[in-house]
């Protein structure tokens, strides 16, 4: 089953494997796709290409992520709303493999195994595999 979030959006905090840097993105339209052995998070970045300010660090951050997914180490929602739709499917399946895709743009979006964590901060989404 696929389902909307909501016309929610949220700041997102990005961190790689391959460098001690972290990147600031705003994420739109998240879906999650279910089933009883998989979940799949699907988060929008796209808007991040489309910004009216040229020179906004959100394009240079996320043409990074398009160059440098495959090191992905980790990316944290801020958004509240969000991160309790996401925990109530994770009590939900509890036993489900979670996977994030997300939406880069210019055909790029790839998949990755995830685990998640929950806190007062938000949902951290610690990539398995990259």
């Amino acid at each position: 089953m696929r389902r909307s979030i909501g016309k929610l959006s949220s700041q997102l905090y990005i961190a790689y494997r391959n460098e001690s840097h972290t990147n600031s993105l705003h994420g739109e339209r998240f879906e999650i796709i279910e089933s009883e052995k998989n979940v799949v998070l699907i988060v929008d970045l796209e808007g991040n290409l489309r910004v009216k300010n040229k020179s906004s660090h959100r394009i240079t951050e996320a043409e990074e992520l398009i160059e440098d997914h495959s090191y992905l180490g980790s990316i944290q929602i801020s958004n509240e709303s969000i991160k309790k739709e996401i925990h109530k499917t994770f009590e939900k399946l509890p036993n489900a493999k979670w996977k994030l895709r997300l939406l880069l743009g210019s055909g790029c979006s790839p998949e990755y195994g995830v685990s998640l964590e929950f806190s007062e901060l938000g949902c951290l989404l610690h990539v398995q595999n990259a």
